[in-house]
């Protein structure tokens, strides 16, 4: 590897951009090993943004007409039901699909595994969330229209709305307030809770509640589960087992 070009250690590994699996530093994919009881069983907090892919997908020229041939030229062919369960009919309709496929494919279903997997394999509880808030992004700005997108949560998260001067409101700052009181509170006893914040209850697999974070906070089932079903069948007939099977 010393003498290897720097160029392609430092470049795209051939387009691979997941962890490699190998016999020393990652035996198992993340999936395998919660499926096998053999992660760190440890509390998690997780979860995703209502509009994840506004920040990271241009849908400005997608069409109902050219959808399937979009998502095929970046991901190569994928069942059809995965292509169905989003509507795109029009024009507006295929926006959003690709949008709201994106969120699914890329957090999604990964955060909702995720959540899953610990509550059936570990004893260490689950705090899942959903963020829904729509940060007041300026009109003209690179941020224009995102939403709750990827990375949205953060100024909440960490309590800086002050590092950006928007048109912050008073809901603004009490969910910064409340969410980063949760952070804290998580990291420093494995719970969210704490006094005068509204109740984060565990997720499990006979309820499944999810926080959602918004003005105001509040509780709900697993977000867009009509789709993710979706994905979670392709999927166990991709691996051949039901979920959560090794």
């Amino acid at each position: 590897m010393r003498r290897l070009p720097a160029n392609l250690l430092a470049g795209n590994a051939g387009g691979i951009v997941h962890p490699v699996i190998e016999p020393y530093l990652l035996p198992l994919s993340p999936y395998a090993a919660f499926a096998a009881g053999q992660q760190n069983d440890v509390p998690l907090l997780l979860g995703s943004n209502a509009e994840e892919a506004r920040s990271l997908v241009d849908v400005t020229h997608g069409t109902a007409s050219t959808f399937d041939s979009d998502i095929e030229q970046s991901y190569g062919k994928l069942p059809a039901p995965l292509l169905a369960a989003y509507p795109h009919a029009t024009g507006e309709e295929a926006r959003q699909a690709r949008l709201d496929f994106e969120r699914d494919l890329r957090f999604g279903w990964d955060m909702w595994a995720w959540a899953r997997l610990q509550v059936d394999a570990g004893y260490s509880s689950v705090y899942y969330y959903s963020f829904r808030q729509q940060p007041p992004f300026p009109a003209g700005s690179v941020y224009e229209g995102w939403g709750a997108s990827h990375y949205a949560e953060l100024w909440y998260t960490f309590d800086h709305l002050d590092q950006s001067p928007w048109r912050w409101t008073a809901a603004d700052g009490k969910l910064a307030d409340e969410m980063s009181s949760y952070w804290v509170n998580f990291a420093k006893s494995g719970d969210p809770n704490g006094p005068g914040l509204p109740d984060w209850p565990a997720f499990t697999l006979a309820e499944g509640k999810v926080v959602y974070l918004g003005s105001p906070i509040t509780v709900g089932g697993v977000a867009s589960l009509n789709t993710l079903d979706v994905f979670d069948a392709v999927y166990t007939i991709v691996r051949g087992k039901p979920f959560g099977r090794r």
